[in-house]
């Protein structure tokens, strides 16, 4: 029988430094459309502020969700650039898979599998 508890590997350094550029991205769009953009007619700052609201919100949005997990199902990788969830099926994770996940998900793998769970 094989026991296997879920596992979630998340890239917790790119989060950090990606939440706070899309944040700020999007501070900038909403300081180009409140400016008075509107009321002057200054359509090159509308459309710039009407750009980055948006795009922040989609960028902080797959930030959020980026990260791999490791159940009884397969892997999961979740948050690729060109929006398409990957999923690898199968009970157990290869360590080569888990290699190219990262180093981090290898320890966890490895200490993973140290606990008995094969």
């Amino acid at each position: 029988m094989i026991i296997v508890t879920r596992v979630v590997v998340r890239p917790y350094a790119q989060i950090v430094l990606l939440l706070p550029i899309f944040g700020m991205s999007g501070m900038y769009g909403v300081v180009y459309l409140t400016d008075g953009s509107l009321a002057r007619r200054d359509w090159f700052s509308v459309g710039i502020g009407l750009v980055f609201v948006p795009a922040s919100l989609v960028g902080a949005w797959w930030t959020i969700r980026l990260g791999a997990t490791l159940d009884v199902e397969g892997i999961h990788i979740r948050g690729r650039v060109d929006g398409r969830d990957e999923f690898l099926p199968g009970p157990r994770a290869d360590l080569q898979i888990m290699n190219a996940l990262g180093r981090q998900g290898v320890f966890q793998n490895q200490r993973f599998l140290s606990h008995g769970h094969r």
